[in-house]
C-alpha cells in the first residue's frame, strides 16, 4: 500500500493570558504605532483590510519585541495581495520574487506574507518569505533549519480554517507562532539548553519530507532498505571512478521492480555511474539519507556543491517499520 503524503503537524495551543495581553496591548498600540510594524503593501483583490490593520499590528509588534535587540527594530512585517493568471508548480511566482526584491531593498529582516488572488477566489495560497539574523542569539540555527522555519510558517497560514475567508486571523496565528519559535531558537542559542527542537539540526520525518519537495526534490518511487546484503563481487562502480559516487548513506536498497539489490549495492555501494553517465554527462552522484541532516553532512554536501553537475539521491527512511521507505532524486543543479 503506497504511503499517503506527509505534512507536518503543527500543534497550536491558545495561551489565555497572551490572548488577554493582546487585548489590552491593542488600544496602545493602535493610537501611538500606527503602521509602523505591520505594512500593508499594494493589494489587487480589492478586499477591503483597513478594519484588520489595527489587530495585524499588534501582533507584528508582539512577535517583533520577542526578537533580539541587535537586529529587532530592522525587522518588519510585510502583506501583499497579488493576481497569479497560471498555476505556479514550484517555487515562487513572479510577483511574489519581485515583491521580495523590493522589500528586502527596504530592509535585510522582514516577513512577507503574499496572498494569492485567481479567478476562482480570493487569497486562494498564501507565500511566504522570512529573514532572520545569522548571528547573535539566533546563530545556532543553520541553513537548513532556517528554511524550515519558513516552511512551517508556510505550513501555518495555508492550513488555517477559512483562511481566505479571514486572511487576518491566519496571518496573526502564523506571527504568534513564529514568536514562539524565536523564542524557543534563542533559548538553545543562548541558555545551551539541548532539549527542545532547534537545539538540533536533526528534522523530523515529515519535516524532511516538505524540506525535500520544497527543494527540488521528486518523489522516484518506494524502495525497501535491506540489512545484511551480499557484499558486490565487482566494482559497483564499473569503470567509472569510485570518486563520482559521494555516498553519505553507506545503505543497501532492494529494488521495487525486480526484487534484487540492484541500484544500491553492499552498505550503499552504488551502481549508479551508468545512470548519471546516461542522464547528466559530466555529472556525479550524491547519496544520503534522514539522519544526515543531524550530522551537518546534508548541510556541509549543499556548502560544497559549487559549480557540478549533480543527481543528488536521497532516501527517506521511513519511522514505521511496516511503511514503505522512499527513493527522492533532484538533479541539474546549478542550470
Amino acid at each position: 500500500m503506497r504511503m499517503l503524503p506527509l505534512r507536518m503537524r503543527i500543534k497550536m495551543k491558545k495561551n489565555t493570558l497572551f490572548c488577554l495581553f493582546l487585548t489590552l496591548l491593542l488600544p496602545f498600540v493602535a493610537r501611538t504605532q500606527s503602521n509602523d510594524y505591520y505594512i500593508q503593501l499594494e493589494d489587487a483583490s480589492g478586499f477591503n483590510t483597513a478594519p484588520y490593520q489595527d489587530s495585524l499590528e499588534v501582533h507584528a509588534y508582539t512577535l517583533i519585541q520577542a526578537l533580539p535587540d541587535t537586529f529587532r527594530n530592522l525587522f518588519r512585517v510585510y502583506d501583499f495581495g497579488f493576481y497569479q493568471h497560471h498555476e505556479v508548480t514550484s517555487g515562487y511566482p513572479d510577483a511574489f520574487e519581485k515583491k521580495k526584491a523590493e522589500v528586502a531593498a527596504l530592509t535585510p529582516y522582514y516577513l512577507l506574507f503574499g496572498k494569492q488572488i485567481e479567478t476562482k477566489g480570493v487569497y486562494t495560497k498564501f507565500y511566504v518569505d522570512l529573514k532572520l539574523s545569522m548571528g547573535d542569539k539566533l546563530s545556532c540555527l543553520n541553513a537548513i533549519k532556517r528554511q524550515t522555519l519558513t516552511l512551517e510558517i508556510s505550513y501555518i497560514v495555508n492550513n488555517y480554517p477559512n483562511n481566505s475567508t479571514a486572511y487576518q486571523l491566519a496571518e496573526q496565528s502564523a506571527m504568534d507562532s513564529l514568536r514562539l519559535r524565536v523564542l524557543a531558537i534563542i533559548d538553545c542559542c543562548v541558555t545551551n539548553n539541548k532539549r527542545g527542537s532547534y537545539c538540533t539540526p536533526c528534522l523530523e520525518p515529515g519535516e524532511i519530507v516538505e524540506y525535500l519537495t520544497n527543494t527540488g526534490f521528486n518523489d522516484f518511487g518506494e524502495c525497501t532498505i535491506v540489512d545484511n546484503a551480499p557484499v558486490p563481487s565487482s566494482n559497483p562502480y564499473g569503470n567509472y571512478p569510485a570518486a563520482v559516487i559521494a555516498d553519505s548513506a553507506r545503505l543497501s536498497i532492494l529494488s521495487p521492480n525486480d526484487n534484487e539489490v540492484s541500484y544500491f549495492r553492499h552498505k550503499g555501494e552504488v551502481f549508479l555511474a551508468d545512470f548519471v553517465h546516461r542522464e547528466l554527462p559530466g555529472a556525479r552522484a550524491i547519496i544520503t539519507k534522514n539522519s544526515n541532516f543531524c550530522d551537518n553532512s546534508f548541510q556541509a554536501l549543499l556548502d560544497g556543491l559549487g559549480s557540478d553537475k549533480v543527481i543528488w539521491w536521497h532516501i527517506w527512511e521511513n519511522p514505521d517499520p511496516a511503511g514503505d521507505d522512499y527513493f527522492f532524486i533532484r538533479h541539474n543543479f546549478n542550470e
